[in-house]
């Protein structure tokens, strides 16, 4: 009876009533008695959703040539971007109509691994008019733990250096990653580990600031924590 106490933190399986009954009939039903055991659980595998933008796309390359002085062109260059270099190395547009209100009217930014379009975020042109409205939203349905913002511009680098998101990466260079947060997960890891070499140096360059409140006392800083975990990969170990 207790379903909220089970949640998938990778794709969401709890909400598919087939893998609820299956976990009700495999665990609860079947929970020890005598020499019996409990079986595993093997919740149904969902397919992965096929990755799509979020409505009408005007890209950057376009908008350049026809309308130089729109307002999403007039923002990144408020913000010290180059649009050429935007639209050229990532592919960057605007939504100009949405049925998600968090993609509507805003700057998109494509998420590529391989050449594969695995989803996009999108930024709010401006700042938000309350706390409750994101300044960058996350396609529904990409798993940002196991993708890297700019990878396949950054792979053709030697060094290689991690910020925390797009506009991070816009910011600094081709030989960067986005890791869509201040922690990188075990697959983010591997992908920048088989994307190195030996002798491949890595540059750590993430927000210093950390959350004050009562939660982070005591903690290891973030950037210690992946200092750490990065050392801890022999390939980088004594290069980060």
């Amino acid at each position: 009876r207790n379903l909220w106490l089970w949640n998938c933190f990778n794709e969401g399986c709890q909400t598919e009533y087939e893998n609820q009954k299956e976990l009700f009939d495999n665990v609860y039903q079947g929970r020890p008695q005598g020499n019996k055991t409990v079986q595993e659980f093997k919740g149904k595998p969902r397919k992965k959703r096929k990755m799509e933008w979020p409505g009408d796309m005007w890209m950057f390359t376009d908008m350049l040539t026809k309308e130089p002085t729109h307002k999403a062109l007039e923002y990144v260059r408020d913000r010290m971007y180059d649009p050429e270099k935007l639209a050229k190395h990532f592919n960057v547009g605007y939504c100009g109509f949405s049925r998600m209100s968090n993609a509507h009217d805003r700057i998109i930014a494509p998420v590529y691994l391989n050449g594969k379009f695995e989803g996009w975020q999108a930024r709010l042109i401006g700042d938000p008019a309350s706390k409750e409205i994101p300044k960058w939203w996350t396609s529904p349905g990409m798993r940002r733990s196991s993708v890297l913002y700019n990878y396949d511009n950054a792979i053709k680098h030697h060094t290689k250096v991690i910020v925390e998101g797009p506009g991070d990466v816009w910011g600094f260079g081709l030989s960067v990653v986005g890791i869509f947060g201040k922690a990188m997960t075990r697959d983010q890891i591997q992908l920048l580990a088989d994307a190195s070499k030996e002798d491949t140096a890595v540059v750590i360059l993430l927000d210093p600031d950390q959350a004050s409140d009562e939660k982070q006392k005591g903690k290891i800083h973030h950037i210690e924590k992946l200092y750490h975990q990065l050392s801890d990969v022999s390939k980088f170990r004594g290069k980060v």
